[in-house]
């Protein structure tokens, strides 16, 4: 009972850190990728039937067919937010974005009851259980990330929810999980090498295991990613959309989002990152030093699938142009295991010390959403100070300030991103 208390206190500390606060821009749509979803999902019209949907040439669903030619997320995220931003009557411009970022709070609460169900079946005790679902609830990434209607917790969640289903036996389940991730985002599919090892370690009925896991995932793509096929094929607007991206990943390109990466150092930057602004240095030397001791102690299965995914991606990922610290937010709740099996072996003096550090950075972070987001703050500054008329610089690819109706302002921007 005493165990089952600890976690509903950790589970609803979770739920809080991810929902307080989550129209922190106050309507002023200021995460772009966020403001591009919330726009696409409402132009979004629901089918006349369910021909229609399946339809990937006609389907007011897709798209490609409403204005939107380049898109290169899955489906998934803004269909489900679109139905649920209508069962609640918020299927306009503000509503849709408060949707998208409570079920995105919804989903990341949910990976730490995943968290702390994977904890205990791979390490058979409730307490590696307790400290896993506490480490991921004040993992400083996850919490910025639910306060966003993007596709990033979809995948985490059901990427997670794969592996915990691959744990379980269901491998049907684990098959369509997995799916369900690749319907949010393409790179969910890097997942599968994993699921597809956790079954050759069961080293029995492995064809029926696999097969089970490949109907389960091509069902649930299907449904929730229709329009990543053409009929039978792969859809060449999609196909081409993904191409397109990655070609802007290359330095002479230039392309201004990517141009930040350009002289950072592979593997050590997006380390870097994820030590201090991930999780905070102290929670960053913990999570290491778990996945070593894990390592090191453990030779079970289920723990080398979890070291061979934090090490593989970090690997692939670390390895690209591209470093944004949310493309490795899919290996935060597998860290969040790793510490949380280390912790029971320390001295209760230390585990205290830990607690009490790791706390700061989760601390200090959420107090950005007991006040007014800095370019609010701005852009109230300039409508008081600053007299009508004026010239305001502005730089290429940013939102200008002041927000809002700025006609009253000369506004000059800046090409900053031109060689």
């Amino acid at each position: 009972m005493r165990f089952k208390i600890t976690f509903i206190i950790i589970l609803c500390l979770a739920a809080f850190l991810r929902l307080y606060g989550l129209n922190w821009d106050q309507n002023q749509h200021l995460h772009p990728d966020e403001r591009f979803l919330t726009m696409v999902t409402g132009a979004m019209k629901w089918p006349s039937s369910w021909q229609e949907y399946f339809d990937t040439d006609k389907s007011t669903l897709n798209p490609h067919n409403i204005g939107y030619g380049f898109y290169v997320y899955g489906t998934y995220p803004v269909i489900f937010v679109k139905w649920v931003a209508g069962l609640l009557g918020m299927d306009n411009y503000n509503g849709i974005t408060l949707v998208g970022r409570f079920v995105s709070a919804v989903l990341d609460t949910g990976i730490v009851l995943l968290v702390y169900l994977i904890a205990k079946k791979v390490f058979a005790n409730e307490l590696p259980g307790l400290w896993s679902a506490f480490v991921y609830t004040i993992c400083v990434l996850p919490i910025q990330l639910a306060h966003f209607f993007a596709v990033d917790t979809y995948l985490v969640f059901f990427t997670v929810l794969a592996f915990y289903f691959l744990l379980e036996n269901k491998f049907f389940l684990s098959g369509v999980s997995l799916g369900l991730a690749i319907a949010a985002k393409i790179s969910g599919i890097y997942f599968l090498p994993i699921v597809l090892l956790g079954i050759l370690f069961q080293r029995k009925k492995i064809l029926l295991s696999g097969l089970l896991v490949f109907l389960g995932m091509a069902l649930s793509v299907r449904l929730t990613y229709p329009y990543l096929f053409d009929y039978w094929n792969l859809n060449s607007a999609v196909l081409q959309n993904w191409k397109e991206l990655k070609s802007y990943e290359q330095i002479n390109v230039w392309f201004p989002p990517i141009v930040q990466w350009i002289h950072t150092s592979p593997y050590i930057y997006p380390l870097i990152n994820l030590i201090l602004w991930g999780v905070g240095l102290p929670l960053g030397i913990l999570m290491i030093s778990g996945l070593v001791f894990v390592i090191h102690r453990f030779r079970q299965a289920q723990t080398s699938l979890i070291v061979l995914w934090i090490i593989g991606l970090f690997i692939y990922q670390g390895g690209q142009l591209a470093k944004p610290v949310r493309y490795f937010y899919v290996i935060y709740p597998f860290l969040a295991l790793c510490a949380g099996v280390l912790l029971p072996h320390l001295k209760k003096w230390l585990q205290l010390v830990i607690v009490l550090s790791i706390l700061i950075w989760p601390l200090a972070f959420i107090t950005i959403y007991t006040r007014p987001h800095s370019r609010i703050e701005a852009t109230r500054w300039i409508y008081q100070h600053i007299p009508t008329e004026s010239v305001l610089s502005c730089e290429h690819w940013d939102d200008c300030l002041p927000l809002g109706n700025n006609t009253q302002y000369k506004i000059v921007e800046l090409p900053m991103y031109i060689p």
